[in-house]
């Protein structure tokens, strides 16, 4: 009974170890793709990655607070009691 077990796991093991390196091996793919993107025109590509982290963290924030000098001035708040 222990070997099938062992089979088992040696399976998972595999599969899990197949699933990380095909989601590695995207990652460099699209880390390449970013750095040739990055090379041919910085600035863009610099606000592009900038827009694509709001756009993915926003939706999660219920308020903003914009900070100056003087502290906080105002506090935003994205989303409506209607919607929670």
């Amino acid at each position: 009974e222990a070997l099938p077990s062992a089979k088992k796991q040696i399976s998972e093991a595999e599969g899990y170890a197949s699933d990380r390196t095909n989601r590695a091996q995207g990652d460099v793919a699209r880390f390449r793709e970013i750095l040739t993107a990055y090379t041919a025109a910085k600035e863009v590509t610099r606000k592009r990655l900038y827009l694509e982290a709001l756009e993915s963290v926003l939706p999660r924030v219920e308020r903003v607070l914009v900070v100056g000098d003087e502290g906080v001035l105002k506090m935003l708040p994205l989303s409506t009691e209607s919607s929670r």
